[in-house]
């Protein structure tokens, strides 16, 4: 072989000369870390290493000529790399050996020629650029290279003054042996010289030749970065300008990761870290002047403080473990285990330095406090800002910067230090002891001043404050222990009270409720009839309110100790706290209850209904105003809300009611609200009398609103009210014609517009599922031109179930049409008017009846005006197949009238607003170039999606037209069919390049066969035939969708969603359970199925949370743990979740990490079983 030559061998057939001279100069180029040679014409060639490439045609070999044995050398590095697709082997011979170099001629000698490599100028590529295309070979120099004093020596870079004195003492001696290999004593004299001198030993350290060694022996051990480096900055080498700065061993991996972080933020100074091996030091080599060099070394330390948990990173905290607890930090195998399930549930990492845990990305709270509970929460969290936090304090902090959670709230008791110190950081006062403070806090979580935490709740029913209350009179005693029933009634909390749960008084106060609710009629009438007596206008105070209702608590006290099994206490009744708690449950339909006392919510009713009947007696004529109550205390903290005050008070009525003044002039419209609630006493009044009709008319739209509240407050609650009021208001906000975009900005100001009246009509429930039609809306596109009646009438309609009247009418309504989507209510009234049932609902409702059934209807929703439309089907297979393909809940739901057979389900994994188009059900509507052409049809939308395929490029694309200029997305596979993946998405959809396109065929044949039978996954089984089958064994009956009769793909299509929907139904669930059951066999298969289930959860735990949680999703959806089996994936190597059909934790419904790890190991081992 000759020299300066390489053969390649293993070339794929259709590679040329050029292409391989090519690729493998810039392989080499890539390696220096140089640019590419800029040069052009005939120089160009001149500059590249390898100068020529032979090969014979059709040989899987060929030969490269390199311009000189340098690049021989380096061409090593390549041996394996892979050339389209292939690895190559590279065969060389080594470079003639060079004449060594004398230590002291170091100095003189340029430094790229002793590293065997020659600098070559160029205009265009720089000085800095230098090459090592010409000169000698860097191996020759490895096998001759002078000795460095501390080779000379034989110690480490750094050795103190008592190892470099011993080592030159053991030196001498060797010295005087006479052998081969001593070193001669001057040499030694000059190093030890060299190296004791402090200022001696840096200027040799930070020298041109003690790097360039250092460069030499790391080449020596197939490292080119240090020498590469050099090449880099010869100049700074030689002026002084390289710093050398050590580092620990642990610390190399850190800066090796912000190498690139340290360069960007040094303003120009360049950096290498070298690491520890076979004698070179751990240093970081530093390229810079002295300020750029100081900027580096401060990055470092911080880096340096981060690995060591001495500085907490930007986005995570260190957490120091006190020296009491540092022998339960989990080490080994335990340690290794804790990493590995904080990474799964947070996805936070955790490294261990000695005392301290740095905790970096991820849920940093929730992986906090997983590290905490070890160290009984005990441990000290340092912020990135320098902030250091005890536990309790922490776990508040994250708690109010996200929301309660139950898993980053300490479990042990906390000491008297520890909820001082917490009720101080939340009421922000230091003079106050211990009790003030729980009772502020406590005082300001019931009126919503303080941020509802269950932090500060354990700390408030902990055993320190439980003492202090204790020692407390009566009347602070039973203030403190009734403001935790309220708070545990107000916020529904599920918590343990500690101690508190065994005070007498609060185990009778949490009877009242159902005690009350029981006895109702009875003691509401003379407790309401004794406040009358009592409370004159405006507030009036406790003292004077509790002698008079004393004897009435203290009965329903006693009826609540007696379920409690206690003996009370007849002081407990002459306590205000006591009856500030008792008195919202009796009485808050008339009265305004607070701390202050008791108010009237209508300061004279007898005078109002008086001044009532004269209005209505003379409609048209001017009004007199309404008397306004009494100011408000501050800061009632009632449980009802309390009763808006009337627009105008401008003169009283007489207290006795008996003779009404004359009426002054009243310039504007009557209050709604007066007039409302006067006249809403019953269903006749409210259909005959037209004034409350006037009245609303004539009000804002918030007062029509609280109408429904009115009726509530005066227990007039039924579905009949509910129905006619509900009517009443959907025709006045349809007179108002009032846009909902232009009065409602957004989604706050909706709930707060919508809220009060909505929440207070009968069956609609105070949660956050009452909110979700609304917040649909708001997020549609639709906001602005939907009007306020289309959005109450949209809301009223989803709660059709709340009001059970008359449930026989509404259902022969939503039978009268089975095929027009739209009807007036002309129309209605004419089909519904031959039922004998609607004559009776028409005379018992009046005029509005036909609104109230329609109000109540599940097939019917209001539109505006005098139009009702049908409601969209809601198709359970089209409804789980949208869930599939992520569309966006505002296009759920749109369906065409008639659906084609569906062929394609398209499926788009974080697509951004304008690619909402693209997801959904496809179907084949023609051909073009061979190719089926797949049109987009649920949700039916005016924007036209199709899938293509091209001749010219070969090419399936995804557009709205076939053949048009506007594309999203294309894929470069020539299949019959649209591929599944690897969609590229194009210049017209910039917001989508994180986004990921699958789309999921749909096979369906015409044979009817029976359902097929679920069995364990084959090994090598694709994985939608796996999500097939996961979702095969769903229950029709317990998900409530409507399975389809026919082959076994299409069995399979529609119980994943996606099927074909056209085709005769099946049996219904219920009856196909009851066929099930007639079998022996399969009931009883079904039974021992059913009970391996249980058994099998019981076994996850042995708190039998699980069992609890999913046993009845399980049950529902699996006979037995054969079908449980069909959920593994056998993909070698793969992470546990990976393993398990992601569809198999969507049917049971597991949510947390924790447990879906928790069902992949117990599944793994049924299948390794």
């Amino acid at each position: 072989m000759e020299e300066n030559t390489v053969v390649v061998d293993g070339l794929p057939e259709t590679a040329n000369e050029a292409e391989i001279r090519d690729f493998f100069n810039a392989a080499l180029f890539t390696i220096l870390e140089l640019d590419p040679v800029e040069e052009e014409g005939a120089h160009a060639l001149d500059a590249l290493p390898v100068t020529s490439c032979t090969r014979v045609p059709g040989a899987r070999f060929a030969t490269l000529y390199l311009r000189l044995p340098a690049a021989v050398s380096l061409a090593k590095l390549l041996n394996g790399v892979e050339f389209q697709g292939v690895a190559l082997q590279l065969q060389t011979t080594g470079p003639k050996a060079a004449d060594s170099l004398d230590m002291e001629k170091l100095d003189t000698i340029d430094p790229v020629q002793l590293l065997g490599l020659q600098a070559k100028s160029s205009t265009k590529v720089g000085a800095r650029k230098a090459t090592w295309c010409e000169g000698g070979s860097v191996e020759t120099e490895l096998r001759a290279r002078p000795l460095s004093h501390y080779e000379v020596l034989q110690v480490l870079r750094n050795a103190g003054p008592a190892e470099l004195r011993g080592a030159f003492l053991k030196q001498c001696r060797a010295s005087h042996d006479k052998s081969s290999n001593a070193i001669p004593l001057h040499q030694l004299q000059t190093a030890f010289k060299t190296l004791s001198d402090p200022s001696a030993r840096s200027s040799y350290d930070h020298g041109a030749p003690q790097f360039l060694l250092d460069a030499l022996q790391a080449y020596h051990m197939k490292d080119l970065r240090p020498a590469i480096f050099l090449l880099r900055h010869l100049k700074k080498m030689k002026e002084g300008l390289i710093k050398r700065v050590a580092m620990a061993e642990r610390h190399g991996e850190a800066f090796l990761a912000i190498t690139k972080k340290l360069r960007a933020q040094s303003r120009g100074a360049d950096v290498l870290v070298v690491a520890s091996q076979k004698g070179l030091p751990s240093e970081v080599w530093i390229a810079g002047n002295r300020g750029q060099a100081e900027e580096v070394q401060l990055l470092l330390r911080h880096a340096a403080d981060e690995v060591d948990g001495r500085r907490a990173p930007p986005d995570g905290v260190v957490l120091h473990v006190p020296p009491a607890l540092q022998s339960k930090i989990p080490d080994g195998e335990e340690r290794t285990q804790l990493c590995a399930c904080i990474q799964a549930e947070t996805g936070s990492t955790v490294t261990f330095c000695e005392e301290r845990m740095v905790v970096r990305g991820g849920n940093v709270p929730r992986a906090v406090a997983m590290l905490q509970n070890p160290i009984l929460f005990r441990g000290t969290v340092r912020a990135f800002d320098g902030t250091e936090l005890d536990g309790w304090a922490y776990s508040l902090m994250a708690e109010q910067n996200s929301a309660p959670d139950a898993l980053l709230c300490p479990e042990r008791e906390p000491d008297r230090e520890e909820c001082e110190g917490l009720l101080r950081r939340v009421c922000g006062l230091t003079l106050l002891s211990l009790m003030d403070m729980a009772d502020k806090v406590l005082d300001g979580l019931l009126e919503g001043q303080v941020r509802v935490s269950l932090t500060v709740i354990r700390i408030l029913v902990s055993d320190v404050v439980h003492h202090e209350v204790a020692q407390l009179d009566l009347a602070l005693r039973a203030k403190f222990v009734s403001g935790l029933v309220r708070l545990w009634i107000a916020f529904k909390l599920q918590r343990r009270l500690g101690k508190f749960a065994m005070n007498p008084i609060l185990r009778v106060l949490w009877h009242v409720p159902n005690v009350i609710g029981a006895t109702q009629m009875m003691v509401v009438p003379a407790i309401t009839e004794q406040l009358q007596a009592v409370v004159h206008d405006g507030w009036t105070p406790w003292a004077e309110v509790l002698p008079a209702i004393s004897g009435h608590l203290w009965r329903i006290l006693e009826t609540s100790a007696a379920v409690a099994s206690l003996q009370p206490d007849a002081s407990w009744a002459q306590q205000p706290a006591v009856a500030l708690f008792m008195l919202p449950y009796l009485c808050s339909h008339a009265f305004h209850i607070a701390a202050a006392g008791v108010q009237r919510k209508v300061a004279n009713v007898m005078a109002q209904n008086q001044w009532f009947a004269q209005y209505a007696a003379a409609m048209g004529q001017q009004a007199p105003t309404m008397p306004a109550p009494g100011p408000l205390p501050a800061g009632p903290v009632s449980p009802p809300p309390p009763q808006k005050p009337a627009k105008a008070a401008t003169k009283a009525m007489p207290k006795d009611g008996t003779a009404v003044p004359v009426p002054p002039p009243f310039p504007g419209p009557p209050p709604a609200m007066g007039l409302a609630q006067a006249a809403g006493k019953n269903l006749k009044q409210l259909q005959k009398s037209p004034v409350i009709l006037k009245a609303v008319e004539q009000g804002s739209i918030s007062e029509s609103l609280m109408l429904a509240q009115l009726f509530s407050e005066q227990n007039l609650a039924s579905g009949a009210v509910f129905a006619v009021s509900a009517a009443q208001l959907l025709r006045l906000l349809d007179a108002e014609r009032a846009a909902f975009g232009e009065v409602l900005v957004h989604l706050r100001n909706a709930l707060k517009l919508l809220k009060p009246g909505l929440l207070q009509m009968p069956g609609l429930v105070d949660s956050i599922a009452a909110y979700q039609p609304l917040r649909d809306i708001v997020k549609s596109a639709r906001t602005n031109d939907l009007l306020l009646t289309e959005v109450c009438g949209y809301l009223l309609s989803q709660h059709h179930q709340a009001a059970p009247f008359p449930p026989e009418q509404v259902r022969i309504l939503d039978q009268l049409s089975s095929t027009k989507r739209s009807w007036t209510l002309e129309e209605i009234e004419d089909k519904a008017c031959f039922h004998q049932a609607m004559r009776g609902v028409k005379r018992e409702l009046g005029p509005l009846w036909l609104e109230a059934l329609l109000l109540q209807s599940k097939s019917w929703q209001w539109t505006g005006g005098r139009n009702w439309v049908r409601k969209p089907s809601n198709d359970p297979a089209v409804a789980l197949a949208e869930e599939l393909c992520n569309v966006p809940m505002q296009n759920r739901g749109l369906i065409p009238t008639r659906l084609p057979k569906i062929a394609l389900l398209m499926r788009v994994v974080g697509a951004s607003e304008e690619l909402a188009c693209l997801p959904g059900l496809y179907a084949i509507t023609g051909n073009h170039d061979g190719r089926p052409v797949y049109q987009r049809f649920v949700p039916a939308q005016e924007q036209a999606v199709r899938i293509y395929w091209w001749q010219e490029d070969s090419t399936w694309w995804i557009g709205p037209e076939v053949g048009g200029d506007l594309v999203w997305a294309s894929n470069r596979s020539s299949g019959s069919v649209a591929p599944r993946r690897n969609w590229n998405w194009e210049a017209n959809a910039p917001l989508a390049q994180n986004s990921v396109i699958k789309a999921f065929h749909v096979e369906a044949s015409t044979e009817a066969k029976p359902p097929p039978v679920v069995r364990p996954a084959p090994e090598r089984e694709g994985a939608n035939a796996r999500t097939k089958k996961i979702l095969l064994v769903k229950d029709p009956h317990a998900s409530g969708k409507v399975a389809k009769q026919g082959s076994k793909q299409e069995q399979d299509l529609h119980t994943a969603g996606a099927g074909h929907v056209s085709g005769e139904k099946a049996q219904s669930p219920k009856r196909q359970r009851v066929a099930e059951a007639s079998d022996p066999k399969r009931a009883k298969h079904l039974k021992d199925g059913a009970e391996q289930l249980k058994n099998w959860l019981a076994s996850f735990d042995g708190s039998g949370s699980f069992l609890n949680m999913y046993l009845k999703a399980l049950s529902s959806n699996f006979d037995d743990l054969c079908q449980v089996r069909a959920a593994f994936n056998n993909i070698p190597n793969a992470p546990p979740l990976k393993r398990i059909d992601p569809a198999f934790f969507t049917v049971i419904g597991v949510e947390k990490t924790g447990h879906k790890l928790t069902f992949a190991k117990k599944i793994a081992e049924l299948q390794a079983s």
